[in-house]
């Protein structure tokens, strides 16, 4: 079994995708035994985890996964019709016996890229170097506005998503700006069932400006945040396909507190 620290950390992760999932248009959402299920009927699957919003999350599982309740979230999938789902499954969930279980249901291990999440605490993020940037917070009332200024490099569906958290207060946004031109994002969501943490979201930085510092300093913005709203810890996920973010994030203090066994399943016919 996990330490206490991190069984909190992946429940803290499940209330926060709880959380998200209603905003997300199109996108329905199951309970299943140990965990629940997301789907988005009639869009891409997804080629990556990362990219795809078909998932099945066994976060707060304590004991060993079973036969039963991967059985249950093959069916699950088979009732709406999706060809391919991924599955996100806490390590201490897991050994020998399940992963011959899951390979014989035909689920593969996603091995080749690491999903990781890590926790520091609150409080402020000194720069590496000067930056050009200044970041401020996006409130509600200026969210309509904001997140069509960035759809263009942050995508629509994302800006549309992002958007409808901020304006129903379920999330906090961050703008870094070089004047007045938004050049980065970086999202926050507190969790209001367990005060003590804070979650920072999807980022992004227009392709012309990266590597200058601006998610740094969206960080650092987001950690302070959570300080002033008086929780101890900031918490994020990334991946090992994005070194960038890896680097960013463990020079402003995130360790790595659980690494996340990632699955892909294709559905075969019943």
């Amino acid at each position: 079994m996990a330490a206490a620290f991190e069984l909190e950390l992946a429940d803290h992760i499940d209330r926060v995708r709880r959380l998200a999932a209603p905003c997300r248009v199109g996108l329905v959402t199951r309970e299943l035994p140990g965990g629940w299920l997301s789907a988005r009927p009639g869009y891409p699957v997804g080629e990556y985890p990362s990219s795809s919003l078909f998932r099945v999350y066994w976060l707060t599982q304590r004991g060993k996964l079973t036969s039963d309740q991967i059985a249950a979230a093959i069916a699950g999938f088979r009732g709406l019709d999706c060809e391919r789902f991924f599955a996100w499954l806490a390590p201490w969930a897991w050994d020998e016996s399940v992963e011959a279980v899951l390979h014989a249901a035909g689920f593969r291990h996603f091995h080749w890229i690491q999903y990781i999440a890590f926790a520091r605490e609150s409080g402020d993020t000194p720069p590496a170097k000067p930056i050009e940037f200044t970041t401020r917070r996006i409130g509600p009332s200026e969210a309509e506005s904001f997140f069509p200024r960035i759809a263009s490099w942050y995508g629509d569906d994302s800006a549309q998503f992002a958007a409808r958290m901020v304006a129903d207060g379920l999330e906090e946004a961050f703008g870094a700006f070089l004047g007045e031109n938004p050049v980065g994002v970086g999202l926050l969501t507190m969790d209001k069932t367990a005060p003590g943490w804070g979650y920072l979201g999807a980022a992004a930085t227009d392709p012309v400006f990266r590597g200058r510092g601006a998610q740094t300093a969206l960080i650092g913005a987001r950690t302070r945040r959570v300080a002033e709203l008086g929780a101890r810890w900031c918490t994020v996920e990334t991946n090992t396909s994005v070194d960038i973010s890896l680097r960013n994030l463990q020079r402003c203090g995130f360790v790595p507190r659980i690494s996340w066994r990632v699955y892909q399943w294709n559905l075969k016919p019943a």
